[in-house]
């Protein structure tokens, strides 16, 4: 929870919108900006099924959108998309990428009549999670923490990094990163503090090997 508010707290962020399937960008800085939104939709198999990116005018202290993603098109054209699918959004200031986000949706629809219950695509329909392709994950210990890089030609999904000490989870450890989600090739550095001298590190992931 606290890895994904951080996240969605950011001061400059890109946005999936799961009712109207818009990509917006929020702004919570007071100053106008003049940047560029990339979405990318995989499914079920790690296959790119579309993408696209767009300049965009972000106005100090506003949310605008930038486009929608045409998911009723999309499944139509490709059935792996009744299974969990997953969107990468990226926010770039020019050349430098300044943000990004992950997300998971099902083809859960939203039902007026079972409004008590957990439906929609990002409440219900991902119990197909569990036959989610493998991967394999590669792991550097550096400095200061530790490099992360998905080796498979699959989406390694919910990766965690745990400082472990005779057995047991430390929990007085300070992730820059964690919960991760990685396109194949994709790598990350997750910087650690406060790790004991004589821990050691766990790195797991919901479909690695």
């Amino acid at each position: 929870a606290f890895f994904a508010q951080r996240n969605a707290l950011e001061p400059l962020h890109a946005q999936y919108e799961y009712v109207s399937n818009r990509v917006a960008v929020v702004s919570d800085i007071v100053a106008d900006k003049y940047l560029s939104v990339k979405a990318e939709v995989y499914d079920f198999n790690t296959k790119k099924i579309w993408e696209r990116e767009q300049p965009i005018d972000v106005p100090a202290e506003r949310c605008v959108t930038a486009f929608v993603i045409p998911f009723e098109k999309l499944a139509k054209e490709n059935p792996l998309l009744a299974k969990p699918h997953f969107i990468k959004l990226w926010l770039f200031d020019g050349e430098r990428e300044i943000a990004s986000t992950f997300y998971w949706r099902s083809s859960s629809v939203y039902s007026h009549e079972r409004r008590a219950e957990a439906v929609g695509p990002c409440a219900g329909g991902f119990e197909e999670l569990d036959n989610l392709p493998k991967t394999t994950l590669k792991t550097e210990r550096t400095a200061n923490g530790v490099k992360v890089t998905n080796t498979g030609d699959k989406l390694a999904f919910f990766v965690r990094i745990k400082a472990m000490k005779d057995g047991k989870f430390v929990p007085s450890v300070h992730y820059s990163d964690n919960y991760l989600n990685l396109l194949p090739g994709e790598s990350v550095f997750v910087t650690i503090d406060d790790l004991p001298p004589d821990a050691t590190l766990s790195v797991e992931g919901w479909n690695a090997r």
